[in-house]
């Protein structure tokens, strides 16, 4: 059962919140009902925010100094050093903010933890919640329970209990609370409420968070959604019309890709933050963490040489080099993968710390290149993504076909109505910010092109660190291909059998030399499997041609036996009507009877993939077949 706590908000008129010591409560002047309702949640006079103090005076009276320093805290060195105050930020909190805290402590003492993490506020917005389903979404779309069992499988090694007065909140816990009174003062409110944490939440990006919501099946963009959808509502209930406008500006960015709430910037322009970013890349980690990108396999060594290289002090940008086809952008999307799911691509191998919480952006450069039609417009657009992109500390951009931006740089700058080319160099204006180590870039282009562009700008070469990617060999691209049979099964819905890939990746690479591994055999693959969908389609349609025409002269035999039946009836020929009697329940049952489905689901065999590549390359099906020595043994396939 959750306790129910009594609003203080009555009582307090000065709340101040020091990030760098203790949380303090004095409890001078509240009712006694209040002062029991918090101790009897394990919040003592001295308590429970490590670098943080809140100090609590009834109806505007203090009997502190203004210095905060009161109330028998020591003033260590180590904490004079880290003092930030940040006024009157408790006092911004609902009632149902401040229990959602409280709530997050004590689950977080009731589970041995040595100090409250945003696991734990995830804990406290979820009971909290609980008590009003309606309030919250996160009471709504999970159980308090099986919260709390996540969050215990996530720190499955024991620890020691604490005393009441050594657990603290983390780093990234209080970085939550003060993004939470950012958003709130971006959309013009006065307070912090258990939505205005979601968003803090969220846009903290903090590890322990995102797995527990990853557990939890949680997720973040559709939190972020009904966080904003109940702001909305409420700022509409109440008739305000300035928190209205503020959060239906947060909301009309967020539904075309806006990045998750975060900590204002501190650059110019710090209201405009991500809106050059989200208008031109896309976020791969979010799409990954959503489940919308799929696994890569046998691709773990490319993707720790990735990391290794992002992890360098100088020359820390790679660039991918091999053919088209053989999985460069596949490789950034396993980073992102990576990124998501805490893993360090290595079987077993952790994240590495530098990579947690990042974000991995791919640049549209189609998008980016579209209606520059004045000179200036498409420099000017790069100029705005960079300086956006060197000052997040947490984005890594993607730029795929690499060399269309540094080698055909000029060649588009110099483009519009009123240019005539020779525009400058669009490289030029990465240079400053790789050169600094401000901007975290991957690139991907084939060795001609890195060639032909990198090569005769030494600067610009310098700049980047080659990593060379290899065409997988047949072994290996059947294993991708068994890695990605589940995603083609669930898109076509049917099966794939062990035959056919083999018989892909053997055709693939005997009659599609032009086009390296894994791509020519991914694409026969998926052909095949829209084959076997197709003539599923069509032996359906022919079926229930059949059925129809079936039943209909079922029907009008049912109609002449009904008439006989009766005629035999009224003449009296009992034993003739008694034998059409049960000849007309046989057709009522059939008429009656549900039309046929498929049983299981249709098998893509080598046949199919032979007749895709027959038609790729026009070399005749027999042949193929012949070939491979006799595949059609497999099964039978339409013409």
């Amino acid at each position: 059962t959750i306790p129910r706590i009594p609003s203080v908000h009555g009582y307090m008129k000065q709340i101040t919140m020091v990030i760098s010591g203790t949380l303090h409560v004095s409890a001078v002047g509240l009712p006694p009902r209040v002062v029991k309702t918090w101790r009897g949640l394990g919040v003592p006079s001295r308590s429970f925010f490590r670098g943080s103090r809140l100090l609590l005076s009834p109806n505007g009276s203090s009997n502190h100094d203004g210095r905060f320093y009161g109330a028998g805290l020591p003033r260590s060195p180590s904490r004079a050093r880290s003092q930030v105050v940040v006024a009157a930020l408790f006092e911004k909190f609902t009632e149902r903010s401040i229990k959602s805290v409280m709530l997050a402590q004590q689950l977080a003492r009731d589970m041995s933890s040595n100090e409250v993490g945003t696991d734990h506020l995830i804990l406290g917005l979820i009971a909290e919640a609980s008590n009003k389903p309606s309030a919250g979404s996160l009471a709504t779309h999970v159980q308090l329970e099986d919260a709390k069992a996540a969050v215990k499988g996530m720190h499955s090694r024991s620890r020691r209990r604490p005393p009441p007065n050594e657990l603290h909140f983390t780093r990234d816990a209080r970085r939550v609370f003060s993004v939470a009174l950012q958003e709130s003062q971006r959309m013009g409110m006065s307070f912090v409420t258990p939505d205005h944490l979601v968003l803090g939440m969220v846009g903290c990006r903090d590890d322990a968070a995102l797995r527990l919501l990853r557990a939890l099946r949680l997720d973040p963009r559709r939190m972020v959604a009904e966080a904003l959808g109940r702001l909305r509502d409420q700022a509409v209930e109440e008739g305000t019309q300035r928190a209205r406008r503020g959060v239906e500006a947060a909301m009309a960015p967020a539904g075309a890709g806006r990045a998750a709430p975060g900590p204002a910037p501190e650059h110019p322009g710090a209201g405009e933050r991500g809106k050059v970013l989200d208008t031109y890349c896309r976020d791969l980690t979010a799409a990954a963490l959503a489940g919308r990108i799929d696994p890569v396999f046998c691709r773990e060594a490319e993707i720790a040489r990735l990391m290794q290289v992002l992890a360098r002090r100088r020359k820390s940008c790679p660039v991918l080099l091999g053919e088209a086809g053989v999985g460069k952008t596949a490789i950034v999307e396993g980073l992102a993968r990576c990124i998501a799911t805490g893993s360090g691509g290595l079987a077993g191998q952790p994240l590495p710390l530098f990579l947690k919480g990042m974000r991995v952006l791919s640049l549209d450069l189609a998008r980016l290149m579209a209606g520059t039609r004045e000179r200036g417009e498409l420099e000017a657009r790069l100029t705005g993504l960079v300086a956006e992109a060197g000052a997040a500390p947490d984005v890594i951009l993607f730029v795929d076909e690499i060399h269309q931006l540094v080698g055909g740089g000029a060649a588009l700058a110099g483009r519009g109505g009123m240019g005539g080319g020779g525009g400058p160099d669009l490289a030029a204006l990465f240079k400053p910010a790789l050169a600094r180590g401000r901007l975290r870039c991957v690139g991907a282009t084939t060795e001609r092109e890195f060639r032909r562009h990198f090569e005769r700008d030494p600067a610009l070469e310098r700049r980047f660190q080659p990593v060379w990617v290899e065409a997988p060999d047949a072994a290996a691209t059947l294993g991708m291909l068994r890695g990605s049979r589940p995603a083609y099964k669930a898109h076509h819905r049917c099966l794939y059998t062990d035959a056919s890939l083999v018989a892909a990746v053997a055709l693939a690479g005997r009659h599609l030399p032009a086009r390296p591994f894994p791509d020519s055999a991914l694409d026969v693959l998926d052909e095949a499997g829209s084959l076997v969908r197709v003539l599923k389609h069509r032996a359906r349609r022919a079926r229930c041609e059949e059925e129809t025409e079936a039943r209909a002269a079922a029907h009008a035999g049912y109609l002449e036996v009904l008439a006989t039946a009766r005629d035999c009836a009224a003449a009296g020929h009992y034993e003739e009507a008694g034998l059409l009697a049960r000849r007309r329940g046989e057709l009522e049952a059939r008429l009656g009877g549900e039309a046929r489905r498929d049983p299981v689901l249709p098998r893509v065999t080598p046949e199919h993939v032979a007749r895709v590549v027959s038609a790729a390359t026009g070399v005749p099906f027999e042949e193929l077949v012949l070939a491979e020595g006799g595949a059609g043994a497999g099964g039978e396939v339409a013409p």
